[in-house]
């Protein structure tokens, strides 16, 4: 059997439908959004186009809206299945499939993603569905005691049987028939048992494929072992535009420090720039996902935006852009695609918090491939201008040598030659600096 060899060895760049489509992404958010992804963020390097939950589920539509609601509760007999309880894309957002997506992309030379919730579809069982080359029912696969306290579209697997094991076998399969490259698994942070069997199937798929674990509020250091066997690891709750996003990475950061190497990426969620929320434009009566508030253009202002990104360089995040790429605007395009932004992600290692201050924290990377440079990000944690003198080796510079050093956001650089390094940092902002021995 061939293995799968698709380890990214950088962490992966891309756009994901969540933040702008939610959980209702149809092929004409695909056609709004792919010409703007080839035309801005493919040039840069950016290659994974991921369509989010949802795109399995025939829904109902809402009168007097344009999008439906979503998958709200009870909307669980409306998943599109095979005969083998495996989910098919929704004939009324994906009318010719996703394999005809899927190389409309690759003739793009791009990889196409799909969401998956962990578990099997509970309509699967109501039906009675056999497991493909098999002589299992779904049934016999699942652990009732096993479900998502949020996602109601499945029940959980028994994953010490060999029925759960075949199941996601064949969903894994599925996806390679249909020329998938990557997996967004989500609600299966939590489940080492899942995590596992898909893992192995991943591994085992005749299509290599990239797997992305979700959701990630819940860390367990003792789970690592079971994380690692992923590609991408979320570690944090959903991430939106506002500043209590960014206090949050910054506790991740912490956290997860050191832990990204070629093959395992610590990922601290979606980019929510351009256009978010594009298909609500009033809150539901009833609550449902008002976290996610309603249509609207970003609320970061350019400080937060420069230090949202700033972060996920630094930590070596895969850069998965989340909004509406027509409603983005040419500075937050500037960000995404900064060379000296994307050679620190890209071409760094061993991101770590170098100096903890009250006011300002100093993270570091080292460059892969040249031991005589690097990176720092200083994060002014207030509300106040911040200008500090740092001596070299407070910040693990080198000493006794000239430094040339280059501000990432602005291209401006100067050479070092004493033994501090002066900075001053706006308030709520950030300096990302790129040094090198002279």
């Amino acid at each position: 059997m061939k293995t799968n060899s698709s380890i990214p060895n950088t962490p992966p760049l891309g756009w994901n439908s969540y933040d702008c489509y939610g959980d209702v992404t149809d092929i004409s958010a695909v056609e709004r959004n792919l010409p703007i992804f080839l035309q801005r963020l493919k040039p840069a390097g950016f290659n994974y186009f991921v369509i989010d939950a949802g795109w399995y589920c025939d829904y109902p539509p809402v009168p007097g809206q344009k999008y439906p609601r979503g998958l709200y509760p009870g909307i669980e007999n409306q998943v599109r299945l095979d005969d083998w309880g495996r989910p098919l894309p929704a004939k009324s957002s994906f009318p010719d499939g996703l394999r005809t997506l899927a190389r409309k992309l690759h003739s793009e030379d791009l990889k196409f993603g799909v969401h998956l919730f962990r578990g099997v579809p509970r309509l699967a069982v109501e039906r009675n569905l056999r497991i493909k080359n098999t002589d299992f029912l779904i049934k016999d696969a699942v652990d009732y005691n096993g479900n998502s306290p949020w996602c109601t579209l499945n029940y959980g697997l028994d994953t010490s049987s060999e029925a759960a094991a075949a199941y996601y076998r064949s969903v894994i399969e599925l996806l390679a028939e249909w020329e998938v490259d990557f997996i967004k698994y989500d609600e299966i942070h939590r489940h080492p048992g899942d995590i596992d069997l898909v893992s192995q199937a991943v591994k085992n798929s005749p299509r290599p494929m990239v797997l992305s674990l979700s959701s990630g509020g819940m860390l367990r250091f003792d789970h690592l072992g079971h994380y690692q066997k992923g590609h991408m690891m979320r570690v944090t709750d959903d991430i939106w535009d506002n500043d209590d996003s960014i206090q949050r990475s910054f506790e991740r950061m912490e956290l997860v420090q050191g832990l990204a190497r070629p093959g395992f990426w610590p990922d601290l969620d979606m980019i929510p720039f351009g256009g978010l929320t594009m298909w609500r434009d009033e809150l539901p009566e009833d609550g449902y996902l008002e976290h996610l508030g309603t249509r609207r253009r970003s609320k970061f202002n350019p400080a937060q935006k420069r230090t949202f990104v700033t972060q996920r360089a630094i930590m070596l995040s895969p850069l998965m852009m989340g909004g509406d790429l027509v409603e983005t605007t040419d500075f937050e395009f500037s960000l995404l695609t900064n060379r000296g932004m994307l050679e620190c992600n890209q071409r760094g290692k061993d991101p770590r918090l170098e100096h903890f201050g009250y006011e300002v924290q100093v993270y570091a990377a080292s460059h892969r491939e040249n031991c005589h440079a690097g990176w720092l990000a200083f994060f002014n944690r207030t509300s106040k201008p911040q200008s500090i003198s740092y001596q070299r080796e407070e910040i693990n510079l080198p000493r006794n040598i000239s430094l040339r050093v280059e501000n990432v956001w602005t291209d401006k650089s100067e050479i070092v030659e004493d033994d501090k390094l002066n900075i001053s940092v706006p308030p709520n902002d950030c300096l990302f600096l790129k040094w090198e021995r002279q």
